[in-house]
């Protein structure tokens, strides 16, 4: 009998130490493909990194390129669930769901959208619907440790391939990350005037400047609260331990947060700066309210940013006019035609709407209708308006809901500033722009990162 006790607890100790490597394992995977998916850019005819090592078969019968990485996210859901299966009962971490008022509304939406599907609307659009699920739930059930890595790498990442495009005019030959083409020559390219000359807005690794613009407004204002960590501490990569002293982890925040700044500002684009600017608020009032959030002396924390402050006075000075063109609209026939067609396809939203005010034109359906209104209609740049004409004004309540409900939260704009600031952010360009949206990739990982933020209750960055 001993025996037997003695077999069954080696063999539950055996699976609950492989189970704590699958675990691993998977949280490694996770980083990886968040990492992957906000540095690159994929579409379908060029994938990027998830289109390496493409499956031949696959490639041949749906002309779909799949690569190895593309499966990162199955790997990771059934690692996470035999993790989670094999883990003793001492060690298995109780289940979330996150906070219900987050949850909720997105699951009311998420229920919404696959009736669309369900009954014809595009399969591809349930896919950023699960990424958005999968970064949302992992994060709140498998911690944020490792998260600040990830944001530093695709900040600095980003905004390098960005600035270089803007200092050369030109793309980098980076499409194996998935860079799209461009050039100034070439219809569509998105552009801006400088000395009465078009200029080559930044893209980064992205479709186009203004998603450049929201994922770096995310990311340095998500970056913000970690520049000030102190002490020595270990990360770890599968089972090994790399030690990170207090001047090398400052040193890349710091970095991740100056280059990001210079890489939103040659985006160009005016909804992310706003959205900067909300975030920044935030913060601002915070350090107004608690002097805690500011431990160093005043006269310090001014020469911190007197280095930052000249190198926006010589950008201002170098490209003042620009920057008077996009806000001011300062002699540009360019930025008020870009005016003009925003307040065109908001009239053609609110039409749409008004046709069909409860049941929508249905999922991914909106291009195809508007036109039918106006050839030349575009994507209107209002989320909640777009998702109003697909899924109807329930939808739209829904997703109001979603939007709101956190900054009603006691201590939204004190204890909990962090959040609010990027939470305010997205509000911001999801009114000026479309990418702030459940139903596009990196605009789904977005608001999966910030929604599990919001779900925390301890808002302090961790140290791992």
């Amino acid at each position: 009998m001993s025996k037997s006790v003695s077999s069954s607890y080696r063999l539950r100790n055996s699976r609950a130490h492989f189970s704590t490597r699958v675990s691993a394992v998977t949280r490694a995977a996770f980083w990886l493909f968040l990492t992957l998916l906000l540095l690159s850019h994929a579409s379908a005819a060029n994938p990027g990194p998830f289109g390496w090592l493409a499956h031949p078969a696959i490639l041949h019968r749906y002309g779909w390129r799949i690569g190895l990485l593309a499966w990162l996210p199955l790997l990771i859901m059934g690692g996470w669930a035999y993790s989670r299966m094999a883990a003793l009962p001492a060690q298995r971490q109780a289940w979330t769901w996150g906070r219900l008022t987050l949850t909720l509304p997105l699951l009311g939406l998420t229920l919404l959208a696959l009736a669309h599907i369900l009954t014809g609307a595009p399969l591809t659009l349930a896919v950023p619907l699960g990424l958005f699920w999968l970064v949302y739930l992992f994060l709140l059930n498998n911690g944020r440790t490792g998260l600040k890595w990830v944001l530093a790498i695709v900040s600095i990442g980003q905004s390098v391939v960005a600035i270089g495009q803007f200092a050369g005019q030109r793309s980098l030959n980076l499409t194996w990350l998935g860079e799209v083409a461009m050039a100034l020559n070439t219809p569509g390219t998105s552009v801006v005037l400088h000395n009465g000359v078009n200029w080559l807005r930044a893209y980064g690794l992205n479709s186009h400047p203004n998603q450049l613009g929201l994922l770096l407004t995310v990311l340095l204002l998500m970056l913000w609260p970690y520049r000030r960590i102190r002490g020595s501490f270990q990360f770890s990569v599968f089972s090994f331990q790399f030690p990170v002293f207090s001047f090398q982890y400052r040193a890349v925040i710091w970095a991740a947060l100056g280059v990001g700044l210079a890489g939103l500002a040659v985006s160009w684009s005016r909804a992310a700066w706003l959205g900067l600017l909300a975030g920044t608020v935030v913060y601002a009032l915070a350090w107004l309210r608690s002097a805690r959030q500011w431990p160093r002396p005043a006269a310090q924390q001014i020469l911190l940013f007197l280095p930052l402050t000249a190198v926006l006075l010589m950008f201002l000075y170098t490209y003042g006019d620009i920057v008077a063109n996009r806000l001011f609209l300062a002699d540009s026939r360019l930025e008020r035609c870009s005016l003009y067609e925003r307040k065109r396809d908001t009239a053609i939203a609110l039409q749409i709407i008004a046709q069909k005010p409860i049941t929508g034109v249905g999922l991914g359906n909106y291009q195809a209708i508007a036109a039918q209104t106006n050839p030349t209609a575009q994507i209107v740049h209002n989320v909640p308006l777009l998702i109003a004409a697909e899924l109807g004004l329930p939808g739209m309540a829904l997703w109001l809901i979603f939007l709101t409900a956190p900054l009603l939260r006691p201590g939204a704009f004190s204890r909990f500033a962090p959040q609010t600031a990027v939470w305010l952010a997205l509000i911001v360009i999801s009114l000026l722009q479309p990418e702030p949206h459940l139903f596009l990739i990196k605009g789904a990982a977005l608001w999966g990162l910030a929604a599990a933020a919001w779900s925390f209750a301890d808002t302090r960055p961790e140290n791992g």
